[in-house]
């Protein structure tokens, strides 16, 4: 905790200069309102297609032009128009009606420009959970297309969400409430799509779960993702979490407030203020550092104000329930009544209730200096991309591990470090110009690497016999998902097929692996080796190719049956045809090189007669072993000592062993 006020300390003053992002610029919510924040104040925006609904969610793209805009049911685009698809996508009451309090999201991974994510709740904490719809941003013309619809995260939850960026500035947290109980449940956007993993934190009070209404509370991030505050309602309590972008778990209680009915709160955009509306005492400020409480005088305990929401321009702001006025918080990050707060009267053109969009509250985090970084976790390095506000000259970066001198240093702007070691890391970065210095530390966690293949080779298993392999996921892991759904560390193979699972760490860095289960012919010959001078060769007229193995390893693969020697060492080889089971011949020794004269008549074997019309004599005055095989390396017969032998018509190869040295003899019977 220290660490994190010492950041936010230094950034604390540095903030409130830059606009924020683009992405929240268009605000479009209930009774066909809308707020344009393209400039420093707000300007009336007309053309809003949502009338009755407690939540909605508007983005824009990068340069703060409308993208869409949803009340969680129906999708609307930058024309004011319905998406193709863009109907039925969440939970209504009565006729496109959303009841479901802040429990409508728009999001977009910030690497990919091809998808947005519509998420809605089900209100009242009705079992129909949480469900998200993928919208392609340039299908149907470059006006949306909805390609997949409600696709169910969770049963039964409160009915607000909220979502704010992973420590890495590239991820998406998305973080709702179990409806009873104390469970939070936060969901992972990457660029490729929703992460199948799912972090559960039981923390914070206890929330009833007695009727409907108990699940009509509120939930949302500060804009540095620091802190999360919930408002328990059948406890009429708020209270103000600590949580860890890194890795989407959620520590001890900042502060905890006793409240009345009717809660909406917001943070300043340093992240230091939260700002709490209630029925009877109006408005409260919180200081998040000092935990001091402020009411702010000059606001009516009766006003109404409903959901508070900041905005691109720093303002804090919200309507008034039952009115066309506009309810605004000028100076957010100013203590007490110094935040100055209005009313612009008749500002709105239709009286609003409840919503105000909701949006990824990291648009509105906009500090002088950041970083964002890219984890490869099988070779345990990371691309790190600095960025500053105020056009730095220098940059600087300082790693070392936590209580650990300082193990690397760099002086550009972007860098790749590979970690040496596990652990936490401490991670500082340095923008510097002429008069100014700018800090941003963050706190990464190195886990082991992790293995690309960890599954194991692809199997070809013999037609006719029965499958079974177990597969296993690593050790470690926050959790692994299979190709069918299912999340055990463990997986039984019993069919023919390609199988594939994706493991996560606890960092959310995965990997995933594929195996394929194949069945062959079991109709190949076992291949056979004999020796001629330095060269081995292999009889097998059905392989396509070979692939010989030297010490048990893969050595060479070959069109042709032979190998020629350049070591010493065992040899083997396998017969390779497509969809037939490769066949393996014996270990065949090499012990010297370079033999080139070495005949059967320099040990005192005799083969005769050869070519012979039926029996072959073998003499020897020393031991032997003899191997028979025929012209496509299937093995007649094998043999110590062998004095004759009767063969049919046929071209065979007589493999004698003598004191560890191979002796090859063709022999032809007609």
């Amino acid at each position: 905790m220290k660490l994190k006020i010492a950041i936010f300390l230094a950034l604390i003053f540095k903030i409130a200069t830059v606009k924020a992002q683009k992405e929240a610029w268009n605000w479009h919510f209930e009774t066909n309102n809308g707020l344009d924040f393209s400039g420093d104040t707000a300007k009336f925006l007309d053309g809003c297609q949502i009338y009755e609904s407690e939540s909605s969610s508007s983005i824009s793209d990068t340069n703060g032009a409308l993208l869409f805009y949803s009340n969680g049911i129906t999708l609307y685009n930058k024309y004011n128009k319905i998406v193709k698809n863009g109907t039925d996508l969440g939970f209504s009451f009565g006729t496109n009606r959303s009841t479901s309090y802040q429990g409508t999201l728009l999001l977009k991974h910030p690497e990919n420009d091809s998808f947005i994510y519509l998420f809605a709740t089900d209100y009242q904490g009705k079992n129909r959970g949480l469900v998200y719809s993928i919208v392609n941003i340039h299908g149907n013309n470059d006006s949306g297309e909805v390609i997949k619809k409600k696709i169910k995260l969770t049963g039964s939850i409160n009915e607000p969400i909220s979502a704010v960026n992973h420590q890495n500035g590239r991820d998406i947290w998305l973080v709702c409430h179990s409806f009873g109980g104390y469970s939070f449940f936060a969901f992972l956007l990457k660029k490729a799509g929703l992460s199948p993993c799912l972090i559960i934190n039981e923390a914070g009070v206890i929330h009833a779960s007695n009727t409907g209404g108990d699940a009509q509370v509120g939930l949302k991030f500060s804009p540095n993702g620091n802190y999360l505050t919930q408002y328990a309602d059948a406890m009429a309590n708020t209270e103000t979490l600590e949580f860890y972008t890194s890795s989407g778990t959620i520590g001890p209680r900042v502060f905890s407030n006793q409240l009345n009915m009717g809660v909406a709160f917001d943070y300043s955009p340093n992240s230091r203020y939260l700002y709490i509306s209630q029925s009877d005492s109006g408005l409260v400020q919180i200081d998040l550092i000092k935990k001091i409480k402020h009411t702010i005088t000059n606001v009516s305990p009766s006003l109404g104000i409903s959901q508070l929401q900041l905005a691109s321009n720093g303002k804090i702001y919200s309507g008034i329930m039952d009115t066309k006025d506009l309810f605004i918080i000028n100076n957010p990050e100013l203590n007490g009544n110094s935040c100055n707060p209005e009313i612009k009267t008749n500002f709105l053109k239709h009286k609003v209730i409840t919503a105000i969009p909701n949006f990824n509250q990291s648009y509105f985090y906009t500090p002088s200096i950041d970083y964002k970084y890219e984890q490869n976790c099988i070779a345990n390095s990371i691309q790190f991309w600095g960025k500053d506000t105020f056009k730095a000259s220098a940059y600087s970066w300082q790693l070392k591990k936590l209580g650990k001198p300082i193990e690397a240093n760099y002086t550009s702007k972007n860098i790749n470090h590979i970690f040496k070691d596990t652990g936490k890391y401490e991670v500082r970065f340095i923008a510097s110009k002429i008069g100014r210095q700018d800090t941003v530390i963050k706190i990464i966690t190195i886990y082991p690497k992790m293995i690309k293949n960890f599954l194991g080779n692809d199997t070809i298993y013999v037609q006719g016999t029965s499958i079974n392999k177990l597969l296993k996921a690593p050790l470690g892991m926050h959790c692994q998902v299979w190709h069918d759904g299912s999340k055990l560390t463990t997986f039984t193979a019993d069919t023919v097929g390609v199988f594939y699972c994706t493991v996560t760490n606890p960092s959310f860095c995965e990997v995933t692996d594929t195996l394929i289960i194949t069945e062959c012919n079991n109709s190949l010959t076992t291949p056979s080796i004999y020796r001629s001078r330095d060269t081995l060769y292999t009889y097998q007229t059905q392989a396509d190719s070979f692939l010989w193995f030297r010490n048990n390893t893969p050595y060479q693969v070959s069109k042709t049956p032979y190998l020629k020697l350049t070591d010493t060492g065992t040899y083997r080889v396998e017969a390779l045809k497509k969809l037939y089971c490769n066949k393996s011949s014996s270990v065949y020794a090499v012990n010297k090189l370079g033999i080139t004269t070495s005949t059967l008549s320099d040990y005192n074997v005799q083969v005769y007669p050869n070519p012979s019309n039926e029996i072959i004599y073998i003499k020897s005055d020393k031991d032997f072993m003899l191997q028979v095989t025929d012209i496509t390396g299937k093995i007649i017969l094998e043999q110590d000592n062998a004095t004759s032998l009767k063969l049919p018509k046929g071209l065979y190869f007589f493999n004698f062993t003598i004191k560890g040295f191979n002796l090859v003899e063709k022999v032809v019977v007609y």
